[in-house]
């Protein structure tokens, strides 16, 4: 391969990487950050009345310390009462309904540990939206909402009632009835009007889901929103978020999304993440919404109990394992170099202070109870508003800077100016994708009310179910696996096949064994042919480069003449490349389907003990701070497969024929490819680096085989002599020009010489 060639190879490598960044930049999204509240076509109908039960309900149990209580209550706005909780369930999935904001807390799924590894963990559920700062189907964007954001609840059989009343007398009723059918919960919602005179309900907003992490070790970076309006499907993920250039360069973060006016009917709106996913299907017009960033805690003191889910307090106090490097931070403190370190320096305990000069686990946790008694405080951002100036253009900051009505989201809003202030030193918390439907305001006269009416799908993203309820409900809810588009067709073949092949008792981990020989097989004679084709390529260079010497003038010429050659020779130029060309829709479709399929979710293979995520066997601690490698906090983990991946590419590459013209500088490019996907591959699952390194095995004993096969033909082929010593055939004359320099020149010269004149 030439410099051209290898230029044209990285650019197209680049490209492929950038292109979702690029295409953003050059066909931006039409999502407007801070669109007003539009759109608003329910009906309104004549209200009904509806009774409220006295059944009793279950009580939180209240994690915090006796200091937490008597802060939350000094710092808080609105009084609430106690939260209760109810909670209908059948042998899938158990819905936590709240008191706080009258929505689904929590979704426990019976079937899916939050523990993916068989025999680890403590066997806790996996729990959606429980870390989320909303329930499912509360309403807010008013006063009048927030202070109103308390409910009475009652049971009744599979179906929870939720009542209350709005700061302005408007009277709110929801029920949640549980269908039994696929993860499905029935909802309705109605605001009505019990009073004697008009009343105003303002913009509001129907919270239809957050995008939040089911497990720690699941990759961020498939987690979003995605929703479907009229046939068109699209998403809005963390990188749009972060507004990074070509996904490298930091860019300033966006904090809201919102579509551009005029969207076609939604047939549904779904936050997601890995293998999970909150859907919620409008069962009339609807066609606004948003979506913000959110921030959600690390670690959560959330249990998967319905009697007992943590009102997030103790979720946003720091421990040890909140920061890079804890003795960087002490030594901050003892001699601060900023504002605010010297802020939280003077606010320390005198007993805190001393045992600073000792060090030791004593000191530690001295300093995590005095930092976290001031993130408790209600006066953390006056005591530090000026320091905290900057920080105030980050969307979620300056909201909940601006709204905050619980003690929670003083909490929640200390912990994040803490995490601006030391990001040097801090790990920052995770971001999670609030989705919400949303109404414009109207007027209510005396015995009106707005309804809505929505199916919620909560479940795992599971192909097969998620088909069955799009046959059912009439949409395409199975776009929520996020296969994409042309790569899409692939990923659904290759799922169907992996399904179909563990329904014959083959483990998950040997079916991706067993479709990656297939794939090699039906392949083989075109990876032959290429492998034969670059052999020949290799051989023919000397006669190609003095071709390139002859008619390096008229480059017109000199196509024709490779053509030419190539021709005779039987060599394709584009040999080398087109079965890679031909393979990469199907390695992007293993792309897009391992990265989803929650088949693999806990599925072993060998010393892998869940294909979905890296196969880490232990972890260094210290080098956590490594690019793309390290996770902050914990260390570099060892993860085998990616590199016997990078192991097998390499021997893959030095058995290739590589062109004798090829500069030095062309051939490190090549040696070090493997090293860049390592790079972009080290932390993704197991499964697709399992692919690919079986691929890279298969390919390099179908590389031997044509080899040897080659080396059989050459000693059989008629142009060998028959016996030791016999001359052999005469080589055909060259119909091209000797080579400047070369002893056929030399010999011609020569004879041209010692002819005589004529």
């Amino acid at each position: 391969m030439d410099r051209k060639g290898i230029f044209i190879l990285v650019t197209c490598f680049a490209l492929l990487l950038a292109w979702p960044s690029l295409t953003k930049k050059i066909w931006p999204d039409t999502g407007k950050p801070d669109a007003p509240l539009i759109g608003d076509t329910n009906a309104v109908s004549n209200a009904s009345s509806t009774g409220t039960g006295t059944n009793a309900v279950a009580t939180v149990i209240s994690k915090a310390t006796n200091a937490v209580a008597a802060i939350t209550a000094e710092a808080t706005q609105v009084q609430r009462k106690p939260e209760q909780l109810l909670s209908i369930s059948d042998d899938k999935a158990e819905f936590v309904i709240t008191s706080h904001g009258g929505g689904v807390r929590a979704v426990n799924l019976s079937q899916y540990l939050a523990n993916s590894c068989d025999g680890e963990g403590d066997g806790q559920l996996v729990s959606i939206n429980t870390n989320a700062p909303a329930p499912i189907l509360s309403l807010g964007g008013g006063s009048q909402f927030n202070q109103g954001n308390q409910y009475e609840l009652t049971k009744d059989g599979n179906q929870v009632t939720a009542v209350g009343t709005l700061a302005n007398g408007l009277k709110v009723t929801k029920t949640f009835t549980l269908t039994g059918t696929n993860y499905l919960l029935d909802t309705s919602i109605k605001i009505s009007n019990p009073t004697e005179a008009p009343v105003s309900v303002p913009a509001h907003e129907v919270v239809a889901g957050t995008a939040t992490s089911a497990n720690p070790k699941e990759d961020p970076f498939f987690k979003g929103v995605t929703w479907q309006a009229g046939e068109d499907t699209d998403k809005v993920e963390g990188r749009w978020f972060e507004n990074r250039t070509l996904g490298c360069f930091p860019g300033t973060p966006r904090y809201q999304y919102n579509p551009e006016d005029g969207l076609e009917q939604l047939n549904w709106l779904a936050s997601y993440n890995q293998f999970f996913a909150v859907a919620v299907i409008p069962k009339a017009l609807e066609n606004q919404f948003r979506v913000v960033s959110i921030t959600e805690p690390r670690h959560g003191s959330v249990e998967h109990d319905a009697s007992s889910i943590d009102p997030n307090f103790n979720a946003w106090l720091l421990t040890e394992k909140d920061f890079k490097d804890f003795s960087r931070l002490t030594a901050k403190l003892a001699a601060p170099a900023d504002t605010f370190s010297d802020y939280i320096s003077k606010n320390l305990s005198q007993e805190t202070t001393a045992a600073l000069t000792q060090g030791g686990d004593e000191a530690t946790a001295l300093v995590l109870e005095d930092i976290n008694r001031l993130i408790l405080s209600k006066d953390f951002f006056a005591d530090n508003s000026y320091y905290f100036e900057s920080t105030l253009a980050l969307g979620e900051i300056r909201e909940l800077k601006d709204k905050r009505i619980y003690p929670e989201d003083t909490v929640r809003l200390n912990r994040l100016l803490a995490e601006q202030s030391w990001i040097n030193e801090m790990i920052p918390s995770i971001k999670g994708f609030q989705a919400s439907l949303l109404h414009s305001p109207q007027v209510l006269q005396p015995g009106e009310a707005l309804i809505y009416n929505y199916a919620v799908y909560a479940g795992p993203k599971e192909y097969k179910g998620l088909a069955q309820l799009s046959e059912s409900l009439n949409n395409d809810l199975e776009e929520i696996m996020g296969f994409g588009g042309f790569f899409g067709f692939f990923s659904k073949i290759l799922l169907l096949s992996m399904n179909w092949l563990h329904s014959l008792n083959i483990p998950y981990g040997w079916t991706i064994v067993v479709i990656t020989i297939i794939i090699k097989l039906i392949f083989w004679p075109l990876t032959q042919a290429s492998t034969r084709s670059m052999k020949r390529m290799a051989k023919i260079q000397p006669e190609l480069q003095a071709i390139r010497e002859k008619y390096k003038e008229d480059p017109q010429r000199l196509n024709v003449e490779m053509m030419r050659m190539m021709k005779e020779k039987k060599v394709s130029p584009l040999g080398g490349c087109l079965p890679m060309v031909i393979q990469m829709p199907i390695f992007f479709g293993f792309f897009f389907m391992i990265k989803s399929a929650i088949e693999l979710r806990g599925a072993s293979f060998m010393w892998a003990c869940d294909l979905s995520v890296a196969d880490t066997i232990f972890t260094i601690p210290g080098l956590g701070w490594l690019p793309f490698l390290g996770v902050p906090g914990e260390g570099l983990p060892i993860n085998p497969m990616p590199i016997l991946m990078c192991v097998t590419m390499l021997y893959q590459m030095s058995l290739t024929p590589q062109s004798p013209t090829m500069d030095p500088t062309q051939q490190k490019i090549m040696k070090f490819m493997p090293m860049m996907f390592i790079l972009f591959l080290y932390r993704y699952s197991s499964g697709l680096t399992l692919y690919w390194t079986v691929n890279n095995i298969l390919s390099i004993i179908q590389t031997k085989i044509v080899r040897n096969q080659d080396d059989d033909d050459d000693t059989k082929s008629p142009s060998s002599p028959s016996k030791p010593g016999a001359p052999g055939p005469k080589k055909p004359k060259s119909s091209l020009p000797p080579v400047p320099g070369s002893p056929e020149e030399k010999a011609k010269r020569k004879r041209v010489k010692g002819m005589p004149k004529r």
